[in-house]
């Protein structure tokens, strides 16, 4: 029977949003288990279950009454109180703690005066998650009343499903949803532990930044959502683990690059080639107070195993004489070496190789002859230090998951868990006797750092139940579930046999296996199964896999995007009315956002991803702050952006200086440990007026005679300086030529060092420099660095920003006479001929010229000069083009385009544009049609 037309509109209104092989479902499927009964009209239409009727008393009246009673009292996501705690620190040099961490004290203080006692009121939020999709007819009241950017529908039926695509108007709740600016994800899975971690992924993607007040909605009653919800409730508190923090970031970097430079090493990843490629199996050793009673069952059959001990667990196996041949090591924290240190003086630690991630304290590693290192998932920033090299997934946050990983990822077929109990069965005992928790060590590591005990429950009271292994429930925490849950989601679709032992936690993905089954099994093993993996992979010296000119690239990539942002952000300030909370999301946004993915470095893709953790947790601060005030929030939005303007300074300086005392700790090793003034001591130096004459003499007298030193003065003396917003009446002659005469110094070619300077002059500041273009076209000349392309466009630049034109117009074609293949030259002629010479000059260029080679900038104002010469056809092509039309995809690119240009005509032709944007999304989305186009 050929479906009805009401049923294929729905299906290619639903088609864009559905998986390809949902879509390829629906054409055969046939539902064998539900039907629908009654119709709309005399509200009898029901779904019919092998259980009975889905509603009472039928699915309208259910929804509408459901909807009401949600809606009066709705699930939502709240953050607690600690986002305006009290700081009474002032500087950050006080303080032991993140910049990030830092910055947010200073909102909260700058916001707290105008919080009030009332419940918070959210303009817009990240989600709405609906448990249940049922028939749909609770959608479009559930929508209209929504204040999301995104719903996640949850269906684990997929006839449901498919039964509202006969009877539910979809195509007309889509369109409402569009119009709205409302996006629709489905998911129709049917194991919740695969379902929460789209969900916490998914939570944590696009829109992290509006999570708090997002909804959660249950439908219907079903065991997956009560899962789903139980684990939501004991895990909400990770929500908030923020990936790329800037200082951990750096902090990973330092080490890494450290341990593959100071080491011989193997590199482990988890190549599939390898997987089920073992057949000796494996024991995964954790620190769970279970792990005593298997210890000498562990002991009588360890030679036909290949041991893996896990963080904490090695000192408990080496006290009972058992040495694994695995040691894996995840944490970066200064007591991982320390502890290492003290059981390798005491139990000698030769013997075992250690699997670790690239990212752990220097010097651990000393401990271990043989050393196996992986490159930790999330670390931003190794993806540009290590592009050939493939990180591992699932192996945080504590050692027994990296020690689970290592096994599958080495490739043992069969994988036995002891001590993996993620609490315990008695509150008093949290840990396996001789653990480093029973002994009170600190180590002296930085306060809010901690060892997580692999397996164990040191960390925190047992504060509930969750499901036992063998039996009985035990008691948890929200950290170990969150250790446990990441442990499950590792384990979803992986290929080994995994045999859990540990009499604690029930581990989803894992086969329950008590000790008389171990012992059958063990008695079926051979007396010896040989295995020798160090063979298996190759072996790298130390240095072989670092590029140092990456790091200088990071830093000088950073300082670009922290200069966009803050550029960004500063249209935002001293504005006499209030601004809604998602533009100022969407500035917050633009530094993970790549417009140009033709031209994109690992560099970029790497630096936004280091910051996206540090620059969600500040806006989670502002947001947390304006939901909370009600009667003056325009002077409190205010005094937030002047506070955290101020504050942005401080992220640079304090990165760059992390970064770069790295870099110059291996260009000059000999001065690793020689004390440096600090870009972070500088900028404070920089804000006190009376300390000019000061810092004018520190840079004519500090030693440039190491090039790491140079590129430091070169940061604080430009990037520090000249970006700093309350120091813009300091920049003059005096110091302006005090930093270029030292810059001059630097060991490297002139031409690189004039390209670096040129580079940092294009900044948000520009008109302060206009007066100084005399005195920089003095110092530079074009012959000086002809031998560098980028610096002669950035000159040109330069030149046109400060008023220049004619002198723009010089070097460009210089430059383009030079390097005439040259694309970015080729780009930046044809644009700046456009804007200073009129649109037919700089068109009579594109001759002979590829335009699918042209950067997206270039592409777009090419658009631009067709739409002034009244070509609007030509104009809107080029517009569409994907280049061109993915820099349209936020607002913030009108506001540069906008600021690229000093003409008023040119800036109504920008909002002119965006008046047609909305036009211009719905014509991309395949399922409108021209009547619906018009309407929109």
């Amino acid at each position: 029977m050929a479906p009805s037309k009401f049923f294929m509109n729905n299906y290619f209104a639903l088609k864009p949003f559905l998986r390809p092989n949902v879509v390829e479902l629906i054409q055969y499927f046939s539902p064998s288990t539900t039907h629908i009964t009654g119709n709309i009209d005399d509200k009898t239409l029901n779904l019919q279950t092998s259980d009975g009727p889905l509603y009472s008393p039928d699915a309208i009246t259910y929804s509408q009454q459901h909807i009401e009673q949600y809606l009066s009292r709705p699930f939502r996501i709240q953050f607690s109180d600690f986002m305006h705690k009290q700081n009474k620190y002032s500087r950050i040099l006080e303080m032991n703690i993140d910049v990030s961490q830092y910055i947010s004290f200073q909102l909260a203080n700058t916001s707290n005066s105008f919080i009030e006692s009332k419940p918070p009121k959210f303009e817009v939020t990240s989600h709405l998650v609906c448990l249940g999709l049922g028939l749909g007819y609770y959608l479009p009241d559930l929508c209209e009343n929504s204040d999301a950017k995104e719903i996640l529908i949850i269906e684990p039926n997929f006839e449901f499903f498919y039964q509202s695509m006969h009877c539910f108007d979809w195509a007309t709740f889509i369109n409402k949803a569009f119009i709205k600016g409302i996006n629709i994800k489905f998911y129709f899975e049917e194991d919740y532990v695969l379902l929460y971690s789209i969900l916490e992924d998914t939570l944590k993607d696009q829109y992290f930044g509006l999570i708090e007040g997002s909804q959660i909605y249950q439908h219907y009653s079903h065991p997956v959502f009560t899962k789903i919800l139980n684990r939501f409730r004991s895990s909400k508190a990770n929500l908030l683990n923020y990936n790329g923090w800037i200082e951990d970031e750096v902090t990973h970097i330092q080490n890494h690059l450290e341990n593959f430079s100071q080491y011989q090493f193997q590199f482990l990843d988890d190549a599939p080639a390898r997987h089920m490629s073992i057949d000796k199996p494996a024991l995964i050793i954790g620190s769970g107070p279970s792990l005593d009673d298997s210890m000498e069952l562990i002991k009588i059959n360890r030679h036909k195993f290949t041991l893996y001990s896990s963080g904490t667990s090695l000192e408990p196996l080496l006290i009972n004489g058992i040495y694994p041949d695995f040691h894996c090591e995840l944490e970066n924290v200064p007591a991982v070496q320390t502890i290492l240190t003290r059981l390798n003086q005491i139990y000698c630690l030769d013997d075992i190789t250690l699997i670790a991630s690239s990212t752990i304290t220097p010097g651990a590693a000393d401990c271990f002859k043989k050393k196996i290192f992986f490159l930790r998932e999330g670390t931003a920033l190794m993806s540009a230090i290590c592009p050939n090299m493939t990180q591992m997934k699932n192996v945080a946050p504590s050692a027994t998951n990296t020690s689970v990983k290592a096994a599958i990822a080495i490739g043992h077929k069969d994988i036995f868990l002891f001590g993996l109990d993620f609490g315990s069965r008695h509150p008093e005992k949290n840990y396996v006797e001789g653990v480093i928790y029973g002994k009170k060590h600190t180590h002296g590591h930085k306060k809010g750092q901690f060892l997580i005990a692999s397996g164990g429950s040191s960390s925190g009271d047992l504060k509930f139940q969750i499901p036992g292994n063998f039996s009985s429930p035990i008691q948890s925490n929200d950290l170990l579930v969150y250790m446990r849950n990441r442990l499950e989601t590792g384990l979803l679709q992986q290929p080994a046999n995994i045999y859990n032992c540990s009499d604690g936690a029930k581990i989803h993905g894992t086969i329950p296996f008590t000790k008389d089954k171990f012992i059958e099994y063990c008695q079926t093993l051979p007396k010896d199964i040989s295995f020798d993996f160090s063979k298996s992979l190759p072996l790298h010296n130390p240095m072989s896999l670092i590029d140092l000119d990456v790091v200088r690239e990071i830093i000088n990539t950073f300082i670009k995007v922290m200069n966009d942002f803050e550029k960004q952000l500063s249209q935002f300030k001293d504005r006499t009315q209030y601004i809604s909370i998602e533009k100022i999301y969407g500035i917050f946004q633009l530094p993970f956002i790549s417009h140009d993915t033709s031209i994109e470095t690992n560099s970029h893709s790497a630096v936004r991803e280091a910051l996206r953790g540090s620059l969600t947790r500040i806006f989670h601060q502002i947001r947390y702050s304006l939901a909370r005030t009600h009667v003056h929030k325009v002077e409190a939005q205010q005094a937030i952006i002047n506070s955290l303007l101020a504050q942005i300074p401080l992220i640079k300086a304090a990165s760059i200086d992390a970064i770069s005392s790295y870099y110059m700790g291996m260009t000059n090793l000999d001065k690793r440990d020689e004390k440096r003034l600090s870009a972070t001591a500088f900028l404070e130096l920089m804000n006190a007026p009376e300390q000019k004459e000061n810092i004018i003499k520190e840079l004519k007298s500090y030693d440039l005679s190491a090039d790491g030193t140079s590129r430091e003065i070169f940061h604080w003396g430009l990037f520090t300086i000249l970006d700093h917003p309350s120091l813009q009446d300091q920049i003059d002659d005096d110091l302006f030529n005090t930093i270029f005469d030292r810059v001059e110094e630097m060991e490297y070619p002139i031409s690189l060092c004039q390209d670096l300077l040129i580079k940092s002059l294009v900044t948000p500041n520009i008109h302060l420099l206009r007066d100084k273009n005399n005195c920089i076209k003095n110092r530079i000349s074009i012959q000086a660095i002809d031998k560098q392309p980028n610096a002669l466009t950035n000159l040109a630049i330069f030149s046109y920003h400060t008023g220049d034109k004619e002198y723009a117009t010089h070097v460009i074609t210089k430059a383009r006479e030079q390097y005439p293949d040259h694309l970015a030259i080729l780009g930046w002629h044809i644009i700046l001929t456009i804007l200073i010479d009129g649109p037919i000059k700089g068109l009579s260029i594109l001759k002979n010229v590829n335009f699918d080679t042209l950067f997206p900038l270039c592409q777009t104002i090419i658009g631009l000069a067709y739409y002034r010469l009244n070509n609007t056809q030509r104009a809107k092509d080029i517009w569409m083009q994907p280049k061109a039309y993915n820099l349209f995809q936020t607002d913030g690119f009108f506001l540069k385009f906008t600021n690229l240009h000093q003409n008023d005509e040119h800036k109504m032709d920008i909002l002119n544009l965006c008046d047609e944007h909305k036009i211009w999304e719905a014509r991309n989305m395949h399922y409108f049609n021209e009547t619906q186009l018009k309407d929109a």
